[in-house]
């Protein structure tokens, strides 16, 4: 399987070294399955509020599964809230948002997870 969608539109940040891409997305990924729905926001300008960490992780929600194992196949990159806030609106104006987690960079585990798709806007935590 091949993810066409790449975050070319968005200004992006090498991620620091750290855990492997996969292991940051799992993270988030299992905020939102475990975590507690905390907003469920309707547009990205009631995001913002939520939006307050210097710089975010942000990754295609996109798994497939061999066998009982989980995969990652999308991508993983780290922004600053400014530069996703414009990936965003230009995502949503053009009609190309994707599936996607955003969490603020984090060691460890997240504390809040942003799972974003064409018509779902909720914050865990």
């Amino acid at each position: 399987m091949r993810n066409g969608y790449t975050f070319a539109a968005l200004v992006k940040q090498d991620v620091l070294a750290g855990p492997p891409a996969d292991v940051l997305f799992f993270s988030m990924l299992a905020l939102t399955q475990h975590g507690v729905c905390v907003s469920a926001c309707d547009s990205i300008d009631a995001l913002r509020q939520h939006m307050t960490a210097p710089s975010y992780y942000v990754a295609h929600n996109l798994v497939t599964h061999v066998g009982r194992r989980a995969i990652f196949k999308g991508a993983l990159v780290q922004a600053s809230t400014a530069n996703l806030l414009v990936f965003l609106d230009a995502a949503l104006t053009g009609d190309d948002l994707r599936p996607m987690l955003i969490a603020p960079v984090f060691a460890g585990a997240p504390t809040q997870v942003i799972h974003l798709d064409d018509d779902v806007r909720h914050v865990y935590a």
